[in-house]
């Protein structure tokens, strides 16, 4: 039985170091070895993006297009640089496999293929079609891509086909594809009724996928030539888990139990959302027969519940990541069980 809301534990912490002049963080992905990818570019697009929101015009900086993008990766103590390629568009998620190859996904753009696969140095190498509205893409210890979709990418993607499946792949709501497309795997058995309509955060170690799903937030394990397993978590909206079998660390969600209570609730509180506890809260999960038993609960020094903005909230094996002003911020599971 979960004890009070504690506060959490002092994580490891460092200061992101500036990209050498003349480039532009566009954002932060985390690797499967726990290194971060800082994608750069030519170009300043967020200042494009706000000249555009403060005109009233809105869109996609035309410049985007014209970019060229960069990757650097940063262990917390040194910067390499990597591969240098056209940015295209905005909106990027970037993975690296295990041979040194980059996948770049367009998460938002509706245009195909929606992924690039490149070189270690930036070479173009193909093409691989992902659908729009991704949340994560994780690449697992055997090259095989491992994607989840917001709710508008599981319920947009009706164009998107493949020879073997009766649905566009991204229906699914989790799925695990080869280097050249082909649908792998893909999440069957959702406890609910309606499937997957959500997925809100993705963690894959080794050749294992492990995902925050809604309705319900239930909690599913793809593990290698396996049935999946799923538990019910009783929290909503994780948007990151970090995993220590049989414990899970999963951060963020939503306060309003029910619509009732939303609109019971004060102006104030509907406006932010997460200016609420459940905001600032994570929750250490250990798995048991079909149910995660709510093992403890702790307040985090920011806010990292839907809807804040976050440059990087994410899950990568046993370590919760997060990027915010600058600093990258780590707490591993076993700092919980030892509070």
């Amino acid at each position: 039985m979960a004890d009070a809301i504690k506060p959490a534990p002092r994580e490891q912490s460092v200061e992101m170091p500036p990209l050498p002049e003349g480039w532009h963080v566009q954002s932060y992905d985390v690797l499967s070895d726990g290194c971060l990818a800082i994608l750069g570019a030519d170009i300043d697009i967020w200042a494009e993006f706000a000249k555009l929101r403060d005109s009233g015009l809105g869109g996609i900086p035309s410049s985007a297009a014209k970019a060229t993008a960069k990757i650097w990766t940063f262990d917390g103590s040194s910067l390499a640089a990597g591969p240098i390629f056209p940015l295209h568009k905005p909106g990027l998620i970037v993975a690296r496999f295990p041979d040194g190859r980059w996948l770049v996904c367009n998460s938002t753009c509706v245009e195909r293929p929606s992924g690039r696969i490149l070189s270690s140095d930036g070479d173009w190498i193909g093409s691989i079609e992902l659908g729009y509205c991704v949340n994560n893409v994780k690449i697992d210890n055997a090259s095989r891509i491992w994607v989840n979709w917001i709710d508008q990418g599981i319920f947009g993607n009706d164009s998107w086909t493949v020879s073997n499946l009766e649905w566009s792949p991204a229906s699914y709501g989790l799925v695990c594809f080869d280097e050249f497309g082909e649908v792998v795997r893909h999440a069957r058995s959702c406890p609910h009724a309606v499937g997957i309509a959500d997925c809100f955060a993705l963690n894959v170690i080794g050749c294992t996928a492990w995902a925050s799903t809604d309705p319900d937030s239930f909690l599913v394990a793809l593990r290698d030539k396996q049935e999946e397993q799923w538990w019910a978590t009783g929290l909503k909206a994780s948007r990151a888990i970090a995993v220590d079998e049989p414990y899970i660390l999963a951060a963020g969600g939503y306060d309003f139990a029910s619509r009732a209570e939303k609109e019971s609730a004060p102006a104030s509180r509907i406006a932010g959302l997460d200016l609420s506890d459940n905001g600032r809260r994570v929750s250490l999960l250990r798995l048991a027969d079909g149910q995660a038993e709510l093992y403890g609960q702790w307040e985090m020094p920011i806010q990292v519940g839907f809807p804040n903005s976050l440059d990087l909230i994410d899950g990568q094996g046993d370590t919760l990541h997060i990027v915010d002003e600058d600093v990258w911020r780590r707490w591993r599971v076993r700092d919980f069980l030892n509070e």
